[in-house]
């Protein structure tokens, strides 16, 4: 009669405990920008560049890169805008990168921005910060990389 099914030795509970912090989980995130601007009378915008590269050794899946501006100016708001100078702040578009393979880089992704007056006829003569925020989002994927975590049952014959 043919043997069907498995059973456990009582006595064989085993608990195994894996941690990442052996893997590379590493992105490597490029932005290249203007640093020193000033405002103008006309309005415009300019462009800034995102890059990313996959610096670990484990498959990335799902990289996005979400970026806002900041200001501390009483006089104006810096905003993200599209490419047609359109200000679009939460409605900006995340800057999706896809999927990574270890030492793969990304092509580029640009997002626009500029600065507009709060207040009509606002004008200043003290520098101040645009400060841009990159918040990198993403899924390391530990099966597509063949780096999974092991745990072993020994098996009988009966």
């Amino acid at each position: 009669m043919a043997k069907n099914g498995v059973a456990a030795y009582s006595n064989s509970w085993k608990t195994d405990s894996f941690s990442t912090k052996d893997k590379i989980i590493d992105l490597q995130l490029q932005h290249s920008f203007w640093s020193h601007t000033t405002v103008v009378d006309n309005g415009s915008f300019i462009v800034a560049n995102v890059t990313v590269k996959n610096t670990g050794n484990i498959a990335l899946k799902d990289v996005q890169v979400y970026v806002d501006v900041d200001d501390d100016s009483a006089l104006f708001d810096a905003h993200i805008t599209n490419s047609n100078g359109e200000i679009i702040d939460s409605n900006a578009p995340v800057l999706n990168f896809g999927y990574l393979a270890p030492g793969v880089s990304s092509t580029q992704i640009s997002y626009w921005w500029t600065v507009k007056p709060r207040f009509p006829e606002a004008e200043g003569s003290v520098t101040k910060t645009a400060t841009f925020n990159l918040y990198p989002v993403f899924t390391a994927d530990f099966k597509q990389s063949g780096q999974a975590f092991q745990s072993y049952s020994q098996l009988d014959k009966a």
